[in-house]
């Protein structure tokens, strides 16, 4: 008799398969486009679905071959200060996506950086206002006259 599927099996193995389907509904769309959306999306899509296929063939095999090494490479510590900077790192994430429109790119991506980095316990003054203020402005610089694609300005920052 073969191993019993756990509910952790089967979440393993839907996630990827949602994923994909979200890929493949994308794909349709970006073929519709035409132009240069196929000489871009195709190579991606193809990749992806031999990731896929390799996914789900290993979670597959692991699943029904019962290594206990696989049940213990999953463990996730339940660590009280990991769990809140996680927490605090999806609150700041949210907070960030709800100020870009209002403070603009790069202020809300410096105030963003500095806070994570303060999270991570940064407390060099010199890496905690040099990263966040550096990348915002490298970042912006590649967006708008690299790519020529216009990031948000705020309505009280522009």
């Amino acid at each position: 008799m073969g191993k019993a599927v756990s509910f952790n099996n089967i979440i393993r193995i839907f996630f990827p398969i949602v994923i994909y389907i979200y890929m493949i509904t994308y794909f349709i769309e970006a073929r519709n486009i035409g132009g240069w959306a196929d000489i871009l999306v195709n190579p991606v899509f193809y990749v992806a679905t031999f990731c896929f296929i390799i996914i789900i063939i290993n979670e597959i095999r692991s699943t029904f071959r019962g290594d206990p090494e696989n049940d213990q490479r999953r463990v996730v510590s339940a660590d009280w200060p990991v769990i809140r900077k996680q927490i605090f790192f999806i609150i700041g994430l949210i907070l960030y996506l709800l100020l870009m429109p209002t403070i603009g790119f790069i202020v809300s991506t410096i105030l963003f950086l500095l806070v994570l980095l303060y999270i991570l316990e940064t407390r060099n003054v010199f890496v905690l206002l040099g990263i966040p203020v550096g990348m915002s402005l490298v970042i912006f610089y590649i967006f708008t006259v690299y790519l020529r694609v216009r990031l948000p300005s705020g309505t009280i920052w522009p």
